[in-house]
């Protein structure tokens, strides 16, 4: 588990990011800087991990990720907390991911390369945050 980037506020919204690959969570954790309390887990376990943790108000994860799929840890997520708000990140964007992902109940789906603004667009609908 890679440390809580911390903006600062007892308000600021919590963010997972769940992404294998190290350039990717640099990018979103920049983009992201100056908006949440922000940790980042570069697998499924790690992820799992950090979930429980840190209760986040949203979770930006990867569909392919070394030890799991995505769309599995989706689905445990949604088990244990139904109210879990989860966007999905892959590099395949393809119409059968996205529609597994909305279908499994994530709130959205990000193709890589990511745009910071559609981050940041995800983060302002999280309910959790207002």
């Amino acid at each position: 588990m890679l440390p809580l980037t911390n903006v600062g506020s007892e308000k600021a919204a919590r963010v997972l990011l769940i992404e294998d690959d190290r350039s990717t969570r640099r990018m979103v954790a920049a983009s992201l800087k100056d908006h949440c309390d922000f940790i980042e887990a570069s697998n499924a376990s790690q992820g799992i991990s950090s979930y429980n943790v840190l209760q986040p108000d949203l979770v930006l994860m990867d569909i392919e990720l070394p030890d799991g799929n995505g769309h599995d840890l989706l689905s445990w997520m949604l088990r244990n907390d139904p109210g879990a708000f989860v966007v999905m990140f892959s590099g395949h964007y393809n119409m059968d991911n996205i529609l597994k992902s909305i279908d499994i109940g994530a709130k959205g789906f990000i193709s890589k390369p990511f745009d910071p603004n559609k981050v940041l667009h995800f983060l302002s609908l999280c309910p959790k945050l207002h």
